[in-house]
């Protein structure tokens, strides 16, 4: 058993200390906290061990508001007070650009995080793994293992969405619909995704396999309240991807409408769409501030997914094309343009370093990549030499990365970062870069 002094939150909202010389990564612990620990594992490098006491707590840990968050996983900071979260969401921005950037992040601005009234009951989608535990039960797996923490409520998802599934297990109970458990059964994950404009749900069963008619389980399904389609999709493989490619509407409509400010976005089961409504408004809203539009200027929208921030900057660009290589995103994006109205906007399916190399005399590049970061695409944006980027980042590390790169052209102007995952380590950041005179 060790003694030791938690120093600071690390990427996964684990408390981090120190011994010989090695990393102590102690899940649960906070900093300023004295804690007990018993060793589970030791490399060369690092070590990891488990809470058993706390000797000195810190003023900021709380009682979580979910009675499975130790067993869960799924957040990793409802012990702790949210304008503590906020805090350390910041210095986890600030500590990764001291790590990776090569930059000072003290000679510009990082902004204070922007966080929500209400950091609870915000997340519009569940994808949730399905398993026979005395009865069909939906949770979520326990981080590094395959045990399900089952679950009933959790209070971060629109409270409907935990209904429905509450109501879709016992559904598959009584029908005797199986989940899939080696080499039987039949449901591998439920996927469900509520509108905040319309409260409209849609339910995607994920299926191990092609033969079995679910159409009784459809048709109850349908009935449950505020549910509007159905869908199946197939994934036959191991693969820790949730959706396969064989998407089927059994029931109701093509899509669900979700509405962003002025904006209405179609959405298919698939499609990326930002988990938190509310907070993608302020996120959005940052971005087209960093870009510092006037009416003027060729702005191209990189990852540009279903197009949420191509249309958002619409009205103060001259002219948007918005990237992306995923063909549905594109059909998606296009038809939301359509929907909105907006003229000026075009959209792209293809490799967005690729693609961005065919264009000329960008005044903007706004990029939104996924958490690996934009890679080469860093490259095609220094060759290019746009006015100003904005990075809209879901990974600080990546970020800071990226910005190493980008700084031989590029200065840092502030980083804005937004809370877009209360109760967990995840935090998004719009930094605003302008080309070097």
């Amino acid at each position: 058993m060790l003694e030791l002094e938690i120093k600071k939150i690390g990427i996964n909202g684990e408390g981090i200390a120190y011994y010989n010389r090695k990393i102590v990564f102690v899940d649960n612990a906070l900093p300023k906290e004295k804690v007990k620990v018993e060793v589970v594992e030791e490399t060369d490098k690092f070590i990891k061990a488990d809470l058993k006491e706390i000797i000195v707590k810190s003023p900021f840990r709380v009682e979580p508001k979910c009675d499975r968050f130790y067993e869960c996983g799924g957040c990793n900071l409802m012990h702790v007070k949210y304008d503590e979260q906020l805090n350390m969401k910041r210095e986890l921005v600030i500590e990764a650009l001291e790590k990776y950037s090569g930059l000072n992040p003290r000679k510009f601005e990082i902004k204070k995080t922007i966080g929500m009234s209400n950091p609870f009951n915000y997340r519009n989608k569940v994808s949730a793994p399905i398993k026979d535990l005395n009865g069909c039960a939906w949770g979520m797996y326990k981080p590094n293992t395959n045990h399900l923490v089952i679950l009933h409520d959790c209070p971060v998802q629109y409270s409907d969405l935990n209904n429905c599934l509450n109501v879709i297990v016992k559904l598959m109970d009584k029908l005797g619909f199986k989940p899939k458990s080696k080499n039987e059964g039949l449901i591998k994950y439920v996927v469900a995704r509520q509108s905040n404009y319309t409260k409209e749900i849609q339910v995607t069963l994920v299926l191990a396999e092609t033969k079995t008619d679910v159409t009784p389980l459809v048709l109850e399904i349908k009935n449950i309240k505020n549910v509007v389609s159905v869908y199946t999709d197939i994934n036959k493989g191991e693969s820790p991807d949730i959706f396969g490619n064989k998407l089927k509407k059994h029931y109701g409509e093509d899509y669900i409408t979700d509405k962003l400010d002025k904006y209405y976005f179609n959405l298919l089961p698939n499609a990326f769409f930002q988990l938190n409504p509310s907070q993608a408004v302020v996120l959005y809203n940052e971005a087209k501030k960093a870009a510092k539009l006037s009416l003027k200027e060729k702005v191209v929208d990189c990852y540009c997914g279903v197009g949420t921030i191509s249309i958002w900057v619409s009205n103060l660009a001259k002219e948007v094309i918005g990237i992306e290589n995923n063909k549905e995103a594109i059909k998606s994006a296009k038809e939301n343009a359509e929907a909105n109205k907006i003229k000026n906007v075009n959209f792209i399916c293809g490799d967005a370093s690729t693609e961005l190399d065919k264009i000329n005399d960008m005044d903007v590049i706004i990029a939104d990549p996924p958490r690996s970061g934009m890679r080469d695409l860093v490259y095609k944006i220094l060759d290019k030499e746009p006015k100003r980027l904005v990075y809209v980042s879901c990974n600080p590390s990546t970020l800071a990365k990226d910005i190493k790169i980008l700084s031989k052209k590029y200065e840092v102007r502030y980083i804005q970062p937004i809370d877009m995952f209360p109760q967990t380590s995840n935090v998004e950041a719009v930094c605003s870069l302008s080309l070097r005179k």
